[in-house]
């Protein structure tokens, strides 16, 4: 299929023009400069001092936030590009993200914020749908919104700016809410959803299949929020960049942008299942992300988040001699250098990390497989108290020995 010379993909129902990563950054900043926002620079993953709602994420909201806090404003509003690293959050564990297409542990918003006022949540209705339709060339009726029961009044702003009416679901299932009481924040969020179509892979059989099906026929491409920071309303909006960007060409998983094909296929290859070429390919990236920024393995917060990710992708490593295992990881430093040059930084520690855990894993799990045996030999199961036992009196990690006993006895369920 082709519009005005330029090809359509007739599934996705998009221009087939392959964005790459630095295109759509510059298409959204360059979009909403000329509705009078501000490009301000990315800052780092590692949260503010003054944010502790999370172990560790960070997004533009928390920059939004740290800067409330500070008693400032945003009266002419902040176009931004943020990195963010996440492992689990409210509504999805670690294990859940990882077997779920666009659930990434490491990603890129591209977002604005304003200070709350109804012109301005009028203004950035308008904006969004104008991007979607104009430089995304969405078709109009692939386009849903969930929104919140509470926030009703959006219906006819959405129906005004574009959105077919059939599209529009007020419902809490496919709008969310968020209650950090101990931060003072609050607030609830609008999605935007993408369908994929009935006929893609990730889709159910079901006629009735719609916004907030179990399967992931519909992807949510970013979302809006009315936030209060400490009584104080600011509009919060962001696209998932690696989501758009797939969408965008046309792609029928987001596990299928380039970086990430090329990351699987370098897993399959060394003998790794599917699944675990994902997941290698994914914590890989966030690895080098988080080197690039200067965390270093540790047992707290950001350090620790770091350590159980090399420890996730050295559970899933193939057994081979030490020159393979360092052949390995160059290959893929090679395949994320390409596509992510900003992250060059991180790429003598991501290797130093990976062969100093190696290393250390090594020892404790022999160490752990020893002491789990011995368990194992009076009991099937392993209960918090021998979690407990092993972890404060050898320092072995909860998921070390929770992985161990899996390996040990697969078909038995603690």
């Amino acid at each position: 299929m082709r519009v005005e010379g330029k090809e359509l993909n007739s599934e996705c129902q998009v221009e087939n023009v392959h964005l790459k990563e630095s295109d759509l950054k510059r298409d959204f900043n360059q979009h909403w400069s000329e509705q009078g926002f501000r490009v301000v620079p990315q800052i780092s993953v590692i949260p503010p001092a003054n944010w502790d709602g999370t172990l560790f994420v960070n997004s533009a909201f928390v920059r939004y936030f740290d800067h409330y806090q500070r008693g400032g404003s945003i009266s002419e509003g902040w176009v931004t590009n943020q990195y963010c690293v996440k492992v689990g959050f409210s509504k999805i564990s670690l294990e859940e993200m990882i077997v779920r297409d666009g659930f990434l542990t490491s990603f890129e918003q591209i977002s604005i914020g304003i200070d709350y006022s109804e012109k301005n949540l009028h203004k950035i209705i308008e904006g969004i749908c104008s991007l979607l339709w104009g430089k995304l060339a969405i078709r109009r009726d692939k386009v849903y919104i969930g929104i919140p029961d509470s926030r009703k009044n959006e219906v006819s702003m959405w129906e005004n700016a574009g959105v077919d009416p059939h599209n529009i679901i007020v419902s809490d299932k496919v709008g969310y809410a968020i209650d950090l009481q101990k931060l003072k924040v609050k607030g609830e969020y609008t999605n935007i959803i993408f369908d994929r179509g009935p006929d893609n892979s990730l889709a159910c059989s079901q006629d009735n299949c719609q916004p907030g099906c179990h399967c992931e026929r519909f992807l949510e491409l970013g979302d809006l929020g009315i936030l209060e920071i400490n009584g104080r309303k600011v509009v919060d909006h962001a696209f998932g960049l690696e989501r758009i960007q797939a969408m965008q060409n046309g792609l029928e998983k987001v596990a299928d942008l380039p970086w990430f094909k090329a990351g699987i296929s370098l897993g399959t290859d060394q003998g790794l299942g599917v699944m675990e070429s994902m997941n290698v390919a994914d914590h890989l990236r966030t690895i080098l992300l988080l080197a690039s920024q200067g965390v270093e393995p540790g047992h707290k917060k950001q350090g620790y988040i770091l350590k159980l990710l090399l420890r996730r992708v050295l559970w899933n490593w193939p057994s081979n001699s030490t020159e393979q295992f360092d052949d390995s990881a160059r290959k893929y430093l090679e395949i994320f250098a390409d596509h992510f040059p900003e992250f060059s930084s991180g790429q003598n520690n991501f290797i130093k990390f990976l062969k100093n855990e190696k290393a250390s894993l090594d020892k404790l799990v022999i160490k752990a497989q020893r002491l789990i045996i011995k368990m194992l030999n009076t009991k099937r199961l392993l209960d918090p108290d021998d979690l407990k036992f092993l972890y404060e009196t050898h320092g072995i990690p909860l998921e070390v020995s929770l992985r161990i006993r899996q390996d040990l006895c697969p078909l038995v369920v603690d």
